[in-house]
Formats: C-alpha cells, structure tokens, sequence
C-alpha cells in the first residue's frame, strides 16, 4: 500500500511541477501556452523519469486563481508509451492565488481528475501495485506529514482490479474520491459501484489526526466501510485465499473501527444478510442472519454486547429483542475469568457458526453431541483458578433440550426442567413429557419415554463423586418404573458402586429388545433372549443391584444382581426355530450370571406342562429345556417336524406325515451347549392313540394306530399297530441296517384289491381283484450320514400276489392260484415327485416317475421293460416301453384298451415303443417274428413294421380316438388264410379305417402285385370304399363292406379282373393252369354272413361271369384242373369219339363264357359254353362250393357254330366270376363225333360223368340241380 502510495504521489508531483512551470511562465502561458507542449512533455520526462503526454493544454483564470487543465493525459513509462500508468480525460490544477500573491510561493490548491482510468494488481509476490508502473527499487519512506495540503478530487472514473495470484479482475465503475490534507489531519472518502460478481455500492471513509508532538503510535484513526449486496462467497475467497470456505449469502455489512495507532479500541458492526450458508452450498444455513455487535477494548479484556438480534433458520426465528452479553478478564496472574449472560439461546442455531471457526476442541466437542433446544435465563460463569483448576457455575432452564449420542454418552431429546450447578455439586430437576433416550453402545434402540419426573442430585465428597436419586419416574409406552439410585465413582478409580432398585410394572414383552443391555451382555445371551422372549405381560417385576460393577457377576458373593418378573400370556420361542410356547403363566428369574424361566402354557394348541427354560451361566451359556405336551396327534407331529433338533434326527421327510386324527403325548429333555450346538443331548417319547396318519402326497391311511416310539441317544425304536387299507397291519421300528437311513419301519399285512382301486385309482378296475398278504418297508433318511446328495424317503412292498387275478390279455394276464412276485419301490425324491420302480415277475419291469401336486399324481415319465431288462427313466416326459415278448395279440390289447375310458389323449403320455415280439398277430393275421418300431412325430404316431408277411410303416393320428384313420405305406404285405387266427369276438364297429399301400401284396401264394385299398369306418362296421391291385398280367378293382348288424357280421365284396394273359394269371394266383387264353375277364358282386376270414363258402351268396377268347382248355388228369371247384368239364371230351390228336395244346376255343347265381353256397349256371372250331361245350347245373360237390349237366356237340338249344333256362344269373368256373373242365379228351348229353355228379375230386342214352334223353332226364322256382324250357 505504501508503494501504492508512493507512486499516486510521484505523479501528483509531477503535475505540480508542470503547474509550477506555467505559473512562472504566466504570461507565456496566457498568451503563448500551446507553443511549450514539447517543452512541458520534455522537463517532465527528465524530471520524473516518466513520459507525460497529453493531446491538449489550456489555461484559465478561476475564481481562487489560475486554473491549468491539460486533456487527453497520460502517464506512462518511458519506452513504454503504449501502456500507460494512469490515463485521464482531464486533469485541472487549481493554483492558489493568495499563497502566490502573499508568499509568492506556487502551491496547488486543488487537483481534479475526470474519467481517469487506473489499474491496480496484486503480482504473485502479493505486492499491489500500479499497473505498469517500473520497479523502482529505492526505498524511500512516505509519511503522512510528507503530503502538502491539498485537495484531490477524482470524479467519473474507473478502477481495474486484478489479483493474479486468485485469478479474477474487478471493474470498480463510477468511482468518485475526494482527499483533503489539511495542517491537522487527513480525511479520505470514497464511493463507486462495485463489480456485480462482489456486490453494489461500495463506501468507504478514513480519518487520521497529524498533530505534530504525536507519534505514529499515538495517532487517532476513525474507520468505516459500507457494502450493499455483498457476496459473502467472493469476500471469503479474498479474506481466506488459502483456504477459502463454502460461505454463501448475500447482504449489507455496516463496520466501524477506532483506533490509535495499530491499537483497536471499540468497534460496531451490523449485518443484514439472507440465505446464509456456512458449509453447505445447496442448503441455506440462515434464511436471515441480522445483529448488531459492540466489541469494547478494556484494560485486562474486552466485552462484547450482540443486539438487535434478527436471526431466521428452517422457518424458526428468535424473539425480538434478545441480547448476548459476554466479558472476558485476564488479571495480572494469568488467570481467566468468563461471563456469559443471556436471556434465551437456540442450540441448534449456533451449530452452523462453528464451520467458520477455527478448529479447536470445543467446537469438536459440541458437534459431536449437536445440542439443540432453547435455554432461557442462562448465567454462565467459567474461570481458571491457580493450578491450571477450572471453576465453574451455570444455572438455566431448559426446554425440549436434545444431545446426540456420543460414544458412551447417551442422547437424550425433549427434555425440560432446570439445572443449578457449580464445581462441587448440582442438582437437575426433569419433568418431561415424549421424551427419546438413545445409547446405541448401550441400548438397540431408541428408548421412547411417556414421561421423565425427578431429581438427580451429585455432590464432590472427600473419596469419591456421589449420584443419587430416589423414585425417579421414568414411564415408557411399554412399561411403567420407578427407581432408586446412588452410583459411587471413588477417586482412587477403583470399580464404581452401584446400589439400584427399581420396580416395574405392566411391561409389554413384545418390546423386550429395545430394553435389553446389549451393550453389557455376551452376545450369545442377548440373541437368545430377544428371540426367546417375544411376547406376553410382566404384571409386576423387582429389580435389585448392588455391589462393585467390577465384580459383576459377583463369583465371590461381592454383590447381589437379582431380577424377579411375573409373565402373563407370554409367548416364548425358547429354542430357535422350535414351536412357540404361547399363553406362558410363571415367572422370569435373572440371578447374578444365570437366568431361569418356568410355567405352563400352549405349544401348537396343546396344553404343555411343566416348561422349565434355563442357563446357569451365561458365560458358559448350556440351555437347558425341558417339558411336556399333550394334543391332538396333528399338532403334535407339528411340533416334532418344527422342533429342528428332532427333525434333524428323524430327518425332513417327518414333515411329510399328516395325521387326520388321534391323541399324542410327548416328553422331551433337551441339554444345548449354545457355542457348540452340535453337542447337544436329547431324549424324546411320543404316545399315540387311537391315530390317524398318511404321508403327504402318498393318499392312504393308516388308522387306529397305537402305540409308543423313544428317539434316545439317536435311535428311534418302538412297535405299533394299525389299519391300513382296510386291512390289519403291524409294523416295528428299528434302526436301519443301510447308513444313509435313520430308521426302518417293517410292515406286515392283508389287503384287497379292490381297495386300491379306490384309495389309488389305478386303472384296469374290474379287471384285477382278489385279496392277498404283503409286506412292507419304510426307510426314513439320515439327516446326519454325510454323502454328496441326502438319501430320499422310500417304501418298499413286495406279495406274491397269491389270491389275485388279472384278467387282461397277455402278457400280463394271471389266475388266482398262481403266485407271480410284485415287487414296488417307491422313491419320494422331492416334495413335488414321487418315483415308483419294480416288476412283475421276473420279465416285466418298469421305472415310472409321477409329479405330486397336493396328493394328486400325475405321470410325468417312466419305461416299461419286457423280457428282464433294467428300464432306465427317459430323458424327457412320458412313456417308453421296450424289449422282448414271445408272445402278443394287437387285437386282444386293441379291444381292451378300446374298452377303458381314458382321460388323456395317448400322445400326452406315451413317447414310443420298441419291442420284439416272437409271435405277433394282427386282427386275426399272424405275422411270426416281429420288430415293432412306434415313436411320435410332431403331428402323428410313426410304427415302423418289420417281420416276414409285413414291412413298412404305419402312421396314425396323435390323438389317438378310438377308431382312427390308419395309413400303411408298405413295402410288403403277405397275408394267409392258414395263418388266421378265428376269432368271433372281433367287431368291425370296433376297427379303424385304413389307407393302404402296399407295393408287394399277396394272399397265400397268390400274388396280386401292388395294392392300393380305402377302407373307412362307419357307424356298423367298415367300408370297402375302394380296392385295386396291379399285377404284370391282370388287374383286380373293387368294393366292399364289413358290418355288424343286429344279426351279426355280414361282408359284401364286389370285385371286377381284366387279365391279358390267362394263363400267366393262373400261375400268379396259385390256380391250376386249365385255360390258356390271350384275354379273360371275370366279375362278382358276392356276401355272407360272417367276417371276411371265416368260412363263408355255407352263406355266400351273389352272382360270378366270366368271359375268355381265343384260348385252349388244357388236357389235365382228373381231380386237376379245378378253379375253386365249380367245373368239371374236362371229363367230357375223353367221352366224345372226336380224334384231336393234333391239337397238341388241348381243346382249342374260340370263347368261353357263362354266368352263375350264387345262392347259400351253391353256385347255379344255365349259359356256361365253350365254342371252338372242333366243337361246342355247354353246362347247366350246380357247384357246391361248400360240400365241394357237383350235380350237373352237359353237352357236348361235334357241330361248331350251333347253340345249344338247352341253354340259358334259367332266370338269369345275377353274380358271375371266372375264377369260380374252370376246376373240373375237361378231364378226358374228346372221342368220336356227334351229340352226346352227360350227367356229372360227385366230389370234386372224383367226379362221376355219365353219358344220358337215347331212352334217357327221351324220357327228359334232366340231372342237374337247379335254384327252387326255376324249370326247363323245352
């Protein structure tokens, strides 16, 4: 500042040595002045080492005298001209025209500056300084006295100010100065409007005496400054650069200071800010802060004296008029002496006010309790006596005080009373309402207390600080107390010695946490105790304590800690995780290091006797339980299965055992080492009567069971006897032979059949029944035997099943006598399944597994294994069944399952099959040896066929409804009448439709090429919708029908062959080669009663034709030559005199045709002919097709060309075929030439052919059977 100083003095002298110049030079001035600029700028430059320079020079005469203005000046460094020092629009010096006329003496009355523009820095070395001014490194002292007299006046300018160490700049605008330097002092005032970043208006004033007998330290100074609008963050920055604080705000300070020399004697200050902030930017500490402080300098202290106190924080302001009046005396000896008097404090507002205080411990102190609350009539007094000894004395009133916790200190809040205190004793007096008390070193939580009322009182005695207090009320919302106290603190730091009773009354227990000691408790006890006792009353309870806290718990009888409660209604969880003891009535006893609880209540409902709940010791806390219950036999399997101990021994699957109904009684004794659980000893009995018991998810129940079971030293033994299944069984439980199980129960009984239908539901009711002995295991798991996965509850069942039938088709049908082993294994792996494995006899075996959802099974996935594998679980849902069988009939297991009812479609259960079967049939076809192949696609059921007869592969619906519609693609299909099985219990009504191809179809050893067959179901039977079959010489197409009307069955066949190769289309269907023929067609349209395999040669019925041309009839032996029987014309040529010897390939035709009506096996025929160049055949008469026989009649003509007058007498034939005509044609050759009439009778065989005579002939002899209504046309 002194160079500051210095420099605005240089240049103030060189204006008046240019003034001076002027002056001397009156007259050049007046009338020659601009003619000199050079010389001025010149004299000025050699004389003050700086360039002067202005654009313009006037001079005037003013009313005080001359008057020199010079324009547009500037002062800067030489060399330097373009950065100026200090620039001004106009500078004008008054001359003082008395001075120069009286003393002549040039003295500068008054200097004024117009828009002077100045720069002042701050440079890193913290020097200020005017900008661009040269260092100057003579240190020249100024002094006050070494400023002339003078009047500055500076007006309209501006102010730069820039700190490079802070980084900012200030432009102070507006600025206007005045400075006076009179003989006697110096007076500076000065005002301008500060940078908006800062604040407004900014004014400043200072007074100084100059007496000329003072010295600098005895000189009088007079301070003020003003700001509006201040902001406090920016000030801060500059007050504290180091380490600037968070404060924020905006407000008016007012200062005051006098002074002598750099002593300060008084000072005021008033401040009016708003959203004060002292540590927190985002949240205002203050929404108003406002005082006025006198701060007054005594000989040995000083006072301070805070008015007009205006203080605003969250909403809550101070009353008015409050004052703060403090002293502060330091005598002569050191010693300190405080006073503080006031007439109300709010705590918590003064918090804020330590962030700006330097660190020190009080203010540690009082953070870290955060005192809130208002203290009314405070005096205060703290002095520091001889020995470093502080005295002190306080007495106030308090209301709705709080102090955090703090360590070991407690928090207390909303607490109201007085307090009288000194160094040697006080006393404090609480009466408080909704009070909290909070110790968390102490205490879990916060106490809340309904009201606080006594008086505690503490006195220094010669050995020790004594605290008493006596029926101190402290009243919560879960209990009432009241208490007396005195607490000894020796001075020798030996233990404190408490002497306490206290009572206590209408405890709630469910609030038991929030008032144990946790603080002063093994962590082991407390947890057991705010989880034991959880609930109920404590009517009344007495509390004594005396002795040494040290010698807690008073091992050596120093002391006495005894607690007596009364419990009602109490709930205690006495062990963790165990049953409830509910609506406990006894008493709760804490004695020195070990507490006790004894009483009768309810466990799950059932009265319990005699619970006795104890640790002697907790430093060595051994739990110790004991009691007895008696219930509903529910409830006290309930409280086994929740007593962990217990299930742990007998495992989780207890809690699998339901019990409907029936009374239980256990006893059980406990011993538990709470460090070491694992050590425990427990011994437990349970009496059953008359109970009721199933395991959950199983369905049946086992009833009227009674008896006892003892789990001692961990083994479970005892004998029982039930009903179950309605039937008797008895059952020892032992301990089990294998490691992984706890327990073996052995069952022994008889049960019916029909039983489990109804409790099981399994299926095929109806078809199995009989009554049979069992016997049965049911292993409980060992919840201690360590393997990689716990062992899962199983029951084993095993009977011969003597006295049981299964009336189902084989191959798991069984009679009464015989004994077939069932063996069952069931697996309760999970709650939620349930695996069931075994076999019936030793070749059939299955592995199943069900879901369990509430007692309701459902399959989820199993394999069925024929022929003494071992099934495996699929690896998805649903059913497999593979392996071998000798034996199966599809029809048989076709119709029985056509039968059952089934709730599920087949595709939502069954995956596929995989069998080999040794002797398969199908719908009456035996195929032998088979592998059968079924596996479900997407959409539809793929069976994939492979025998002898059959390959290919077969598709059905995935929903499988009773008749579906079949499709088989073939590869061979070779069906045998001599293979059918007969079986009259087939139904066409029964059967599903078929879409059949097949590229190799043969019946026998016919074969018939390719087939391709429609058959459709209907409502009686099936439907032959179309048939065709492609062979290389002929081809068969047809219609059908296979129905079961209220007669019985009945078939239709309607069937037309075109053959271009008659003989070749012998040779395929397996038939005599009788006829050569380059074509041949046949047709029937036939029906019997019965199925198609039967035997239908008794009822068949319908009509046959048959037409062949430009063929031969071959020359066979007698009994060849047959087509099914129906002809017998080849014994009649051998009777003809006609010599064909030289027709090497038999009788030559040119067409043979004929038509027959079949009527109840007989076939009838009129029209049947044979034409030739040679001679001409006709048959009238009939076939037996049942008894295989022949009556008819013949003739025979050596005279081609003519027709038989004898043919074509009957009605009319209605149904014809080819295949049923040429068995017996032609047996003989022809012989001789003519006419000739012939009788054939007998088998087909041996037919008899007779030759008619004349007399015959003429007598009519007609020799052939004919249908009854039909005659002879003459």
């Amino acid at each position: 500042m002194k160079r500051l100083a210095k420099n605005l003095f240089i240049l103030a002298g060189a204006v008046s040595i240019a003034i001076l110049i002027s002056l001397i030079l009156h007259r050049l001035i007046i009338t020659n002045l601009p003619d000199y600029q050079n010389e001025i700028e010149a004299w000025a430059r050699q004389e003050l080492g700086l360039t002067v320079q202005f654009t313009g020079l006037n001079a005037r005469f003013g009313i005080l005298g001359p008057e020199l203005i010079l324009h547009d000046a500037r002062v800067s460094a030489m060399g330097d001209e373009e950065n100026p020092i200090l620039s001004a629009r106009e500078v004008q010096l008054d001359v003082s025209a008395f001075v120069l006329l009286m003393q002549r003496q040039l003295e500068i009355s008054r200097l004024t500056l117009q828009g002077t523009v100045l720069a002042v820095e701050r440079a890193f070395d913290g020097n200020l300084r005017l900008q661009n001014i040269p260092d100057n490194n003579s240190e020249t002292t100024f002094l006050p006295e070494d400023v002339p007299p003078i009047e500055i006046l500076i007006m309209d300018s501006s102010v730069t100010y820039e700190d490079q160490i802070l980084g900012i700049t200030w432009g102070f605008q507006n600025v206007r100065a005045e400075f006076s330097k009179s003989l006697d002092g110096i007076a500076l005032e000065a005002r301008a409007e500060a940078p908006e970043e800062l604040g407004g208006l900014v004014v400043v004033s200072a007074e100084v005496g100059l007496l000329d007998d003072q010295a600098e330290s005895e000189r009088n100074w007079r301070l003020f400054g003003e700001i509006r609008d201040l902001d406090l963050a920016v000030l801060t920055t500059l007050i504290s650069e180091s380490n600037p604080s968070s404060v924020v705000g905006v407000g008016d300070v007012d200062v005051w200071l006098d002074m002598t020399g750099s002593h300060a004697n008084q000072g005021t200050m008033q401040l009016a800010l708003t959203d004060v902030s002292l540590g927190n930017d985002e949240i205002a500490d203050y929404d108003s802060f406002g005082l006025t402080a006198e701060w007054v300098s005594l000989e040995n202290g000083w006072t301070l004296s805070v008015n007009n106190l205006d203080l605003s924080r969250s909403g809550r302001s101070w009353p008015a008029n409050v004052s703060i009046d403090a002293r502060v005396i330091n005598d002569e000896d050191g010693f300190i002496d405080i006073e503080l008097d006031t007439g109300f404090l709010q705590l918590e507002d003064i918090t804020p006010l330590l962030s700006v205080v330097p660190d020190s411990n009080w203010a540690s102190v009082w953070e870290g309790f955060m005192p809130s609350g208002q203290l009314f009539e405070v005096d205060f007094s703290l002095g520091l006596g001889p020995g470093a000894q502080w005295d002190y004395s306080i007495s106030s009133v308090f209301n709705d005080i709080g102090i955090s916790s703090n360590g070991q200190w407690p928090g207390l809040n909303n607490l109201s009373g007085d307090v009288r205190a000194d160094s040697r004793s006080g006393r404090l007096a609480v009466t408080s309402e909704d009070s909290l008390i909070e110790s968390p070193s102490l205490f879990p939580e916060i106490i809340r207390a309904s009201e606080l009322s006594g008086v505690i009182d503490w006195w220094q005695g010669e050995d020790a600080l004594r605290v008493a207090s006596k029926d101190f009320i402290i009243n919560t919302y879960d209990a009432r107390s009241e208490t007396s106290i005195e607490l000894i603190y020796p001075w020798d730091h030996s233990s404190p010695i408490l002497d306490l009773v206290s009572s206590i009354n209408d405890f709630n227990l469910n609030s038991m946490e929030t008032y144990l000691p946790k603080g002063v408790m093994s962590p082991n006890v407390y947890q057991y105790l705010v989880k034991s006792i959880s609930g109920g009353q404590i009517r009344h309870g007495d509390i004594d304590f005396s002795g040494p806290l040290h010698e807690f718990p008073f091992d050596n009888g120093d002391g006495l800690f005894e607690v007596r409660l009364q419990i009602e209604n109490g709930l205690m969880n006495y062990l963790a995780d165990w049953p409830s003891a509910e609506g406990l009535t006894g008493t709760l006893e804490f004695l020195n290091a070990g507490w006790s609880a004894q009483g009768s209540g309810r466990v799950l409902g059932n009265e319990t006797e005699d619970l006795i709940v104890g640790i002697e010791d907790v430093r060595n806390p051994i739990l110790s339980v004991a009691a007895q219950t008696t219930g509903p036999l529910d409830d006290v399997l309930r409280f086994l299965n929740e007593a962990p101990l217990v299930a742990q021994q007998l495992g989780p699957d207890l809690a699998r055992l339901s019990a409907q109904n029936g009374v239980g009684n256990v006893e059980f004794s406990l011993t538990l080492p709470l460090r070491n659980p694992s050590a425990y000893m427990l011994d437990t009995t349970l009496g059953i009567v008359d109970g009721e018991v199933s395991i959950i998810g199983f369905g049946p129940t086992a009833d009227e069971i009674n008896g006892v079971l003892v789990l001692q030293d961990r083994v479970l033994n005892g004998e029982i006897e039930a009903t179950f299944l309605d039937g008797p069984l008895i059952a020892s439980v032992n301990l089990s032979d294998d490691p992984g199980y706890f327990a073996n129960i052995a069952f022994d009984g008889q049960i019916d059949i029909q039983v489990l239908h109804e409790e099981f539901g399994i299926p095929f009711d109806g078809y199995l029944e009989g009554n049979t002995h069992w016997q049965g295991n049911l292993f409980f798991p060992s919840s201690t035997y360590t393997q990689v996965r716990r062992e899962p509850l199983r029951i084993s069942v095993g009977s011969t099943l003597s006295g049981v039938q299964f009336d189902l088709p084989e191959p798991l049908n069984k009679s009464f006598n015989d004994s077939t082993s069932l063996q069952l294994d069931f697996i309760f792996s999970e709650f939620d399944r349930l695996d069931v494995s075994g076999h019936l006899g030793a070749e059939r075996r299955f592995a199943l597994s069900f879901r369990n959802q509430n007692g309701d099974f459902s399959f989820r996935r199993g394999t069925v294994y024929f022929g003494g594998g071992y099934p495996f679980l699929p690896s998805r849902d649903g059913l497999v069944v593979n392996g071998a069988l000798d034996q199966l009939q599809l029809e048989e297991w076709w119709n029985f399952l056509d039968g059952e009812a089934h709730a599920e479609p087949l595709s939502s259960h069954l995956l596929g099959v995989d069998l080999e079967i040794t002797d398969l049939t199908v719908f009456g076809q035996r195929l032998g040896f088979s592998n059968l192949l079924l596996r479900q696609d997407p959409t539809q059921w793929r069976l994939e066929i492979d025998s002898e007869p059959v390959v290919g592969i077969i598709t059905l619906p995935l929903e499988f409804i009773s008749r579906p519609q079949i499709t088989a693609q073939l590869e061979r299909l070779n069906l045998s009448t001599e293979d059918f099985v007969s079986d009259a219990k087939t139904n066409p009504r029964d059967l599903p439709g078929l879409n059949l191809e097949a590229n190799d179809f043969s019946v026998g050893s016919r074969q018939f090429g390719s087939l391709n067959a429609n058959i459709q179901t209907d409502a009686l039977g099936l439907n032959l919708e179309s048939f065709e079959t492609k062979a290389d010489s002929f081809t068969i197409k047809g219609s059908g029908s296979w129905l079961q009307g209220g007669a019985g069955p009945s078939t239709q066949l309607s069937l037309v062959l075109s053959s271009t190769d008659v003989a070749l289309t012998l040779q395929q269907l397996s038939l005599d080669p009788v006829a050569d023929a380059f074509s041949g067609n046949a047709a029937l349209s036939v029906n019997w009663l019965d199925a198609p395999f039967a035997d239908w040669t008794q009822s068949v019925s319908g009509d046959v034709s048959l037409q062949m041309e430009r063929g031969s009839i071959l020359d066979l032996e007698p009994g060849a030559g047959r087509l099914m029987g129906m002809m017998s014309i080849t014994a009649l040529p051998r009777r003809l005199a006609l010599d064909f010897r030289e027709f090497d390939r038999g009788l030559v035709f040119d067409e043979v045709s004929g038509d027959f009506l079949i009527i109840n096996g007989n076939a009838y025929t009129d029209n049947l002919y044979l034409t030739g160049p040679v001679a001409d055949i006709g048959v009238v008469g009939r076939t037996g097709l049942h008894n295989k026989d022949y009556q008819q009649q013949a003739v025979v003509t050596a005279e081609p060309g003519n027709i038989l007058p004898a043919m074509g007498f009957l009605a009319g034939p209605q149904i014809g075929t080819a295949v049923f005509i040429f068995t017996q044609i032609f047996q003989e050759s022809l012989k001789g030439i003519g006419r000739a009439s012939y009788c054939v009778t007998g088998s087909w065989d041996n037919p008899a052919v007779e030759r008619l005579t004349l007399t015959e002939l003429q007598a009519n002899k007609f020799c052939a059977d004919l249908p009854e209504g039909t005659g002879v046309l003459q």
